[in-house]
Order: structure tokens, then C-alpha cells, then sequence
């Protein structure tokens, strides 16, 4: 049973949110509410999920014992970790409320834990019990079309029901081992919960920068080393059991520049035995995939790397560090609703939360719509490369003819692939190409052409038409942080 005093630092958050429109990223999107749970932490905190505060406008939580709301600050959230920690500045909150105290330990299965929260259905406190029933390795933002980096998760055979997220799990003896965050709509009584080593993590990080940032990446691919005439070619024991074959390694990565290359075989990790099936013993009894070794730390750690290459084995030290990707992954994170518009082209930044807006639901073109899919998962070769694309258009006589290229990527503006690596370097050339007769925009072997003077004089109309204050986004503006007004008189040639 859960003591009292534990359920009592349970509190109901509410949140006041808007999300960001990527496919229209001058607007946002309407203004919603939501519910969910936390519980008061050492240091005067709250603990939660990120997508319970995500976006908030305004934060409020309410008491277990208590009537009324207290207005609550966000002081740090990781998207990836889904976890969020907020302040309440008003002393009467925190009076009498108990902090809770949390577990350093990792249940084990078949273990009873209990889940309390404020799940919808119902305003007053609600307890859940279960067992552990699964340890595992999890992508905690459930990504659909590419697998993010995955933390250790507990998974639950008691359902976590919406409104339960961010709330504790207590084991039996009334200590928080975990915090709620999902659970599987297609199953029954399954959910899932983020254990204290992963809590840990978040609030080492903060304490000491302020702020999360990212989890860290190795940027390394494998094979496994099952197939016993693959561990012959490769000089490896066949009765041997160790051992991942390196495939890929990006290239911004501290891994690319330790000097691993496709070829070599990776037998350790952080000075664990890395077994041909990629997993490493976790702690007694139980294995995790590799990347439990990677993501439990956090950026800025080095760890060790022993390599085998044709026959001979050494060691390497390398960084981890967060993986520059192509096409971000997290808004918040790596991807942001930024934009760039000329002559009413409309260029946007490839991203998955602009893919899980629909862009690709309005491409038309299967080969157009096919390149961009196998773009999600790819790695930069160049430290700013981005994929630009046109987006849409905003109809003038401008731009007649010019829908047959919504989707395509960016390749040159004005003979120049440079300016087509990033929205900011798109958005320096047509900035200072105001001298120029044309405006050549090449995607591919298809290409786009406004009359610069012509596209000057129409830039304003089409902007106030469809309710735009600037041709670009703040973030990209080429005269740095200026006000989103003044953004439009740097294409337009005014002061």
C-alpha cells in the first residue's frame, strides 16, 4: 500500500498550450487545453512529462489536499527523455506538501509498483497497481518513420491512461521508482514508465547546464556477426560469441574522426563484451541492446571503444556527442517551424514534425515523395546541409505554372548549391541578390525563375494577402535578431 504522505505529493497539472504550424509556420495553431500529473521532488520541484507541459502558454497545478490553482513555470524539458521539471513561485503551495523521495534502483521484474495520477474520467486522485513485467530499451517519442535514440524503459502490465502521464510510480515500500508516460492503445493494460536512472540523467544535466540539450549519439551502424562464414572472412573466432561489424559512420561524428571505418569490428563498449546479436550485459541476468550504454550518459562523456582489424585490436576513445542529422527529428529540439518566402515561394525546412503535419500528403509526384521518405533516416555530410524544399506557393501571377515543383528540394539559387544547404543561407543569397536581373531557383534538373524588380514589388501584396508579417522566419533572418517586420524590407530594399 501506498503510504499517504507518498499519493500527497501527487498534484493534477493543467496546461494552456498552442503548437506551432509547420506547414504554415507564420501562424499557429489554434489554442488548446490539457491535463495530466507530477509530483513534488526534492528542491521545491515538479516532476512530469514534457508532452504533458509541452507548448504551454500557461501552467497550472492543483493540489491533492487542497482547493484552488497555483500558476507553475517550466524550468527545463527533454523531449527525448519526455520528462519536464517546473517551479512554483508562491510559498503557500509548498506548504505542508511532502517531497518525494526516489528510489535509485531499477525494479525487477514481477516486482508490484503502483501508479497514481489524475487520469481523465474522473477529478479526484486515482491508484493503479501492477507488476514490472518487461525491462527493456524504448524510443520515448514513438517516432513512425525512422527510430530516434532509446532509453531504458519499465513496461507495466497496468494501463496508463491518459492523464496518468507524469505522474509517480511508487514501489511497495512508498519510494517513486519511475515516472508514467504512455501507454499502448492496442493492448490492454500495458504501459509504460520512465525509470529513475533516466530521471536521474535529466536532472544531473540540468543542475549543471541549465538546460537538457540532447541525448547523445555513438553515429556508428552495425551488423551482427551471427553468420559464421562472416566471422571467418573477418578474422574472427567462429566459436566466438562478441563482436558487431562496423557499416557506416557519419562523418561529423567524434567516432568518423577516432578513425573507425566501415570494416572494423567493434568487440567492446564502455569495457563491456559486445555480442554478435549487438546486446551487452546490462547487470546481472539481464541484456540491453548497445545503445543502453550510449544513452544512459550524457553528452560531453567519452568512452572507450576496442576495435578489431585484420587480426591485430586496439582501443579508441571517443566523444559522444548529439548526431547532427539531415532531416530533424524533435521540434524544440533539432527542428524548428521555419521559413523562407520569395515571390511566393514558399521554402520550408524538411523535418518529421513538418512530415507528421502532412507535407507529404500533398505531393502529387510518387518519385518527388519517394526521395524526401529516403531522406528521413540520413546523416549530414556537411555541418550545416539541410534539405530545403518548396513547400507550397502562395498563388500570384508570379509563380503561374510553378506548382508541378511543390515537394522538390532546393538544389541551387542562382548557380550556387551553397545557397540551398540551409534556410539561412537561402535567405543571405536572395537577400543580397537584389541586383541581379533574375532569381534562378534549381531543383534538380527542374527549374524556377522570378524577375528580381517584378518579384520585389509583388513581395508585399503577396505577403499582406495571405496574412504573413515577413518574408522569413526570425531565425533565419540574414541581419540576425531583428525585429519579424523589419525582416521584410531587407528583400525589399528598404532601411
Amino acid at each position: 500500500m501506498v503510504p499517504e504522505e507518498a499519493m500527497a505529493s501527487t498534484v493534477k497539472i493543467y496546461n494552456h498550450y498552442v503548437f506551432p504550424n509547420y506547414l504554415r509556420p507564420w501562424t499557429k495553431h489554434e489554442g488548446q487545453s490539457c491535463s495530466g500529473s507530477g509530483f513534488a521532488i526534492e528542491g521545491r520541484r515538479i516532476l512530469t512529462n514534457s508532452h504533458v507541459v509541452n507548448h504551454a502558454q500557461l501552467l497550472q497545478v492543483q493540489r491533492h489536499d487542497r482547493p484552488g490553482k497555483w500558476t507553475a513555470r517550466l524550468l527545463s524539458e527533454a523531449i527525448q527523455c519526455d520528462l519536464a521539471l517546473l517551479a512554483v513561485d508562491d510559498d503557500s503551495f509548498w506548504d505542508g506538501l511532502p517531497l518525494q523521495l526516489c528510489s535509485d534502483s531499477v525494479p525487477t521484474l514481477q516486482s508490484t509498483v503502483t501508479a497514481v495520477g489524475y487520469p481523465v474520467g474522473g477529478e479526484n486522485i486515482c491508484v493503479t497497481r501492477g507488476v514490472v513485467s518487461r525491462v527493456d530499451l524504448l524510443d520515448y517519442t514513438f517516432l513512425e518513420q525512422v527510430q530516434g535514440e532509446r532509453l531504458l524503459v519499465l513496461q507495466i502490465d497496468a494501463a496508463i491512461n491518459p492523464g496518468n502521464s507524469g505522474g509517480p510510480v511508487f514501489d511497495q515500500v512508498g519510494a517513486a521508482v519511475g515516472v508514467a508516460f504512455a501507454g499502448l492503445d492496442e493492448a490492454d493494460n500495458i504501459g509504460y514508465v520512465i525509470p529513475m536512472p533516466v530521471v536521474r540523467l535529466f536532472l544531473k544535466i540540468f543542475e549543471a547546464s541549465g538546460s537538457f540539450g540532447q541525448l547523445p549519439s555513438l553515429g556508428v551502424t552495425f551488423q551482427s556477426t551471427e553468420n559464421k562464414s562472416l566471422r571467418k572472412s573477418l578474422r574472427l573466432d567462429e566459436a566466438g560469441r562478441n563482436g558487431l561489424l562496423v557499416v557506416h559512420v557519419a562523418p561529423l561524428m567524434p567516432a568518423a574522426k577516432a578513425g573507425l571505418s566501415p570494416g572494423d569490428v567493434v568487440m567492446k563498449l564502455d569495457g563491456h563484451d559486445l555480442a554478435e546479436d549487438g546486446t551487452v550485459e546490462a547487470w546481472p541476468g539481464l541484456r540491453m541492446p548497445w545503445e543502453y550504454l550510449v544513452t544512459k550518459r550524457p553528452v560531453g562523456d567519452d568512452i572507450e571503444i576496442e576495435i578489431a582489424r585484420d587480426g591485430s585490436r586496439f582501443s579508441k576513445t571517443v566523444r559522444l556527442v548529439a548526431e547532427p542529422r539531415l532531416v530533424p527529428f524533435h521540434d524544440g529540439v533539432d527542428a524548428s517551424p521555419s521559413y523562407v518566402i520569395v515571390g511566393g515561394l514558399v521554402f520550408l525546412q524538411l523535418s518529421l514534425p513538418l512530415v507528421d503535419a502532412g507535407m507529404l500528403d500533398y505531393l502529387s509526384d510518387p518519385i518527388s515523395t519517394g526521395d524526401l521518405v529516403r531522406k528521413l533516416g540520413a546523416r549530414r555530410k556537411e555541418p550545416e546541409e539541410c534539405v530545403v524544399l518548396l513547400a507550397s506557393i502562395l498563388e500570384s501571377e508570379l509563380t503561374v505554372s510553378y506548382d508541378r515543383l511543390i515537394g522538390r528540394q532546393l538544389t541551387k539559387f542562382n548557380g550556387d548549391a551553397k545557397a540551398a544547404f540551409s534556410l539561412r543561407a537561402l535567405a543571405v543569397a536572395v537577400s543580397g541578390a537584389g541586383s541581379k536581373p533574375f532569381l534562378k531557383f534549381e531543383f534538380g534538373e527542374w527549374l524556377a525563375v522570378l524577375e528580381t524588380e517584378r518579384s520585389k514589388k509583388a513581395e508585399k501584396e503577396v505577403l499582406l494577402a495571405n496574412d504573413v508579417i515577413s518574408w522569413c522566419s526570425a531565425d533565419v533572418d540574414p541581419r540576425g535578431d531583428v525585429s519579424r517586420l523589419g525582416c521584410v524590407t531587407a528583400f525589399l530594399g528598404g532601411k
